[in-house]
């Protein structure tokens, strides 16, 4: 390639382009230079104390990427997730289920980690408020979940949730004849 010179108006495009988020690459091919030219021209013009915001080099993350789809994804359990690096309960330090989003901004406030959002139409896409439903926790979701249904438990498991209640019974029945004041009345 021919050597190019360099004006007033080729910085003044260099220097909006990269402060616009262009790649380096392609500022070289609007130019028609090597993106080594682009690169020594930036070298030259910070020499001289010419501030210019650079993008990193390489493929960009989140919205920059070409394969970017609005940071909205859908997990392996039907969850819609949303990109929110910044968000304190952002799994893998990055995505928060919408469903939690939704209901934080309508109460304005964080969700504690105990507290579970309900969709009761039973569609975990369908994240309108009007189809959330919030439990202070799990215990209470599952109550609620639960009520009217029948559970088609083995006879062993059956059997074993029975002798679960019957110790726990009896060891409350104890425990209050035994008329220890350190220990739970109930």
């Amino acid at each position: 390639m021919p050597a190019m010179s360099w004006n007033i108006e080729r910085d003044m495009f260099l220097i909006r382009s990269l402060e616009a988020g262009v790649q380096q690459w392609r500022i070289a091919e609007q130019l028609g230079v090597h993106k080594s030219v682009v690169e020594k021209r930036i070298s030259w013009l910070r020499s001289q104390d010419v501030v210019i915001q650079t993008q990193r080099t390489g493929p960009r993350s989140g919205a920059g990427h070409p394969e970017w789809k609005g940071g909205r994804l859908i997990d392996k359990n039907g969850y819609v997730l949303i990109y929110k690096p910044d968000h304190p309960h952002a799994r893998w330090g990055k995505y928060v289920l919408e469903h939690r989003l939704v209901m934080e901004q309508h109460l304005g406030r964080l969700l504690t980690p105990e507290e579970v959002v309900h969709h009761r139409d039973g569609c975990k896409t369908n994240n309108q408020i009007e189809n959330l439903e919030l439990f202070e926790r799990n215990s209470d979701h599952l109550k609620h979940e639960l009520t009217g249904r029948c559970p088609k438990w083995t006879e062993a498991g059956r059997q074993r949730t029975l002798d679960g209640v019957r110790r726990r019974h009896e060891t409350l029945r104890l425990l209050r004849e035994s008329g220890d004041p350190e220990k739970p009345q109930s």
